[in-house]
C-alpha cells in the first residue's frame, strides 16, 4: 500500500496502536476490560480516519458524519456496557457474555472496514468550491421560490390526510408513524431539502436572496419543530452547512468554534429528544398547566449524554440480539428486497414485507407491549446476510459510497444539490435499516431531478442542452 501523505500513515499508526494496545489490555485483564477494548476499537479508528476527511475535505462531507457517527453508535455503547451493570439497561432482552463480546467484534470489524475504504480512496484532493454561473445561480433561485409554495402544498396535503397540523401535533410519534403508514405518502420532505438548497445555492453573494434562504430555512425549522420532527430539521440544517461549507471551504474547517458549534447542535438535538413528546402533551392537553408542570419535572437534561438511554442506545439492540439468536444467513435478501420498495402499494407486485426494524421490534416484544422505533445497525444487517466476514465488507462499501458522493459536492449544481440533501443519510446509515435508506434516498432524488431539470430548462441562448449541469456551464 503506498501512503501518499502524512493523514494515511498517521491513520494506519494510530489503528494499529491503538488497536494493539486495547486489545492486549482487554485480554490481560478479562471479561469486562474486553468488552471496553473493543469499544475502543469500534469508535478511536472511525473518529480518526473522520478527523482525517475533515482536515483534508470538510466537516459537512458524507464520510466524515458516516464514521463519526458510527463510533458514537457503537463504541459508546460497547464502552457503557463494559462499565455499567447490564441491569441499568433498557434493553428487553437479556444480556449475555458471549452476545455483548460477539457484539464487540462485529462493531470493530466494522470499524475496519470504514477504514479500509479511507485508506484506499481514489480521491485525495481538498474539497474544490464549486463556482456556477450567474444565470444558474438565478435559475436556481427562481425556481427553489416556486418550490417553497408547491412545497407548502405538499405539506398540506399531506397533514390534512392526518386530521390536520394541530392532530399531528398532539399525536405521539409512534403512533403518527404508524398513521402514516395508512395515508398516501406524499415526498415533502424531500421537497424541503430541495427548496432550501436551491435557495442557498441561487443566494451566494446577494443580500436580498440571502435572506430569504434564511427565512425559508427558519420557517420550516419552526413548523418541523413544532411538529417534533427533529430529524427533519437537522436533515435541512445539514443541507445548509454542506451548501455553504461547499462554496466556501474555510467555513466548515476544523476549528473550536466549528467544533463547539457542532458539539452544542448534537446536545440540543439529544435534549429535544426528551422535550419533543412535551410538545405532543401541550397540544393534546388542551394548555393543563400541572399536567405539563408534572412532565417537565420528569426531563432529565443528564440522560441525553448517557448512551444508553439517549436514541444512541436503540440501534445497537439490533447487534446485540442477532449476535444472540442463531439464524440462517440472508444471502442479500435484505437489500435485494429493497429494491422495488417505493412503489405504492397499489403498483407493488404482492404484499409488501416487513423490514428488518419491524421484525426485531416484533422480536423483542411481549404480549401487549410492541415497542417500535429502535432502529437497526448497518452492523447487524450485514452481519445477517453475510455473516461475520460481511461485516468489514459491507461497511467498507457504505464508507465508499459516501467518499463518492462527497466527490460529488464540487461537481456542479446536480452533484452540489445531489451530495447536500443526501448529506443526512450518512447519520442515519448507522441507525436505519438499507430499505430505508434506500427509499428515501429514491424519493430525494426523484424531487431533486425535476428541479434540476426545471433550472435547466430556464437556461436561454438556445443552445444544446447538457445534463446534468457542470461546471463547465461557467464556460458558455
Amino acid at each position: 500500500m503506498h501512503f501518499r501523505n502524512r493523514h494515511d500513515t498517521l491513520v494506519v499508526i494510530c489503528t494499529v496502536a491503538g488497536c494493539a494496545v486495547a486489545m492486549g489490555y482487554g485480554l490481560a485483564f478479562g471479561q469486562g476490560r474486553l468488552t471496553l477494548s473493543l469499544g475502543l476499537i469500534s469508535v478511536l479508528p472511525p473518529l480518526t480516519v473522520a478527523w482525517a476527511a475533515a482536515r483534508q475535505k470538510s466537516l459537512v462531507v458524507p464520510f466524515v458524519l458516516f464514521a463519526a457517527t458510527y463510533g458514537g453508535y457503537n463504541g459508546l455503547l460497547l464502552m457503557r456496557l463494559a462499565c455499567l451493570n447490564w441491569s441499568d439497561y433498557p434493553y428487553p432482552i437479556e444480556l449475555t457474555n458471549a452476545a455483548i463480546v460477539k457484539s464487540g467484534v462485529l462493531s470493530a470489524l466494522g470499524a475496519v472496514g470504514i477504514v479500509l475504504a479511507w485508506l484506499f480512496r481514489t480521491d485525495r484532493g481538498p474539497l474544490r468550491p464549486v463556482d456556477l454561473t450567474p444565470q444558474i445561480s438565478g435559475n436556481a433561485f427562481r425556481i427553489g421560490v416556486v418550490l417553497f409554495f408547491a412545497t407548502l402544498g405538499l405539506y398540506w396535503l399531506q397533514m390534512h390526510q392526518m386530521g390536520g397540523f394541530v392532530a399531528v401535533m398532539s399525536t405521539e410519534r409512534v403512533e403518527r408513524f404508524q398513521l402514516m403508514k395508512d395515508t398516501f405518502s406524499i415526498p415533502y420532505i424531500p421537497s424541503i431539502c430541495t427548496t432550501v438548497g436551491l435557495l442557498f445555492v441561487g443566494s451566494a453573494g446577494k443580500k436580498l436572496p440571502r435572506r430569504v434562504a434564511w427565512l425559508a430555512f427558519a420557517f420550516w425549522a419552526a413548523v418541523l419543530g413544532l411538529q417534533g420532527d427533529r430529524g427533519v430539521i437537522l436533515q435541512v440544517t445539514m443541507v445548509v452547512a454542506a451548501i455553504l461549507g461547499t462554496m466556501c471551504p474555510s467555513l466548515c474547517r476544523i476549528r473550536i468554534a466549528t467544533l463547539a458549534g457542532a458539539g452544542l447542535l448534537i446536545f440540543v438535538a439529544l435534549v429535544f429528544e426528551q422535550v419533543r413528546p412535551f410538545l405532543a402533551l401541550a397540544a393534546a392537553g388542551g394548555g393543563d398547566i400541572a399536567v405539563l408542570g408534572e412532565y417537565a419535572g420528569h426531563i432529565d437534561l443528564s440522560r441525553s449524554i448517557q448512551p444508553e438511554k439517549s436514541e444512541l442506545g436503540g440501534p445497537y439492540l439490533s447487534v446485540i440480539e442477532s449476535a444472540s439468536i442463531p439464524r440462517q444467513m440472508l444471502l442479500g435478501k435484505s437489500y435485494l428486497e429493497a429494491i422495488p420498495m417505493f412503489l405504492p402499494r397499489f403498483l407493488y407486485p404482492g404484499r409488501k414485507s416487513p423490514d428488518l426494524s419491524t421484525e426485531l421490534a416484533e422480536s423483542v416484544s411481549f404480549g401487549d407491549a410492541y415497542v417500535m422505533g429502535w432502529g437497526y445497525s448497518p452492523v447487524a444487517e450485514a452481519y445477517r446476510n453475510f455473516g461475520i466476514g460481511g461485516v468489514p465488507i459491507v461497511l467498507a462499501a457504505w464508507g465508499t459510497l459516501f467518499l463518492w458522493l462527497g466527490r460529488m459536492q464540487s461537481r456542479g449544481l446536480w452533484g452540489l444539490l445531489a451530495s447536500s440533501t443526501l448529506l443526512m443519510e450518512a447519520v442515519v446509515v448507522n441507525r436505519i435499516d438499507f430499505r430505508s435508506i434506500y427509499i428515501g434516498t429514491v424519493f430525494n432524488l426523484g424531487v431533486l431531478l425535476i428541479a434540476v431539470g426545471l433550472t435547466k430548462a430556464l437556461d436561454a441562448g438556445g443552445k444544446p442542452a447538457r445534463w446534468p449541469i457542470s461546471n463547465r456551464e461557467k464556460q458558455q
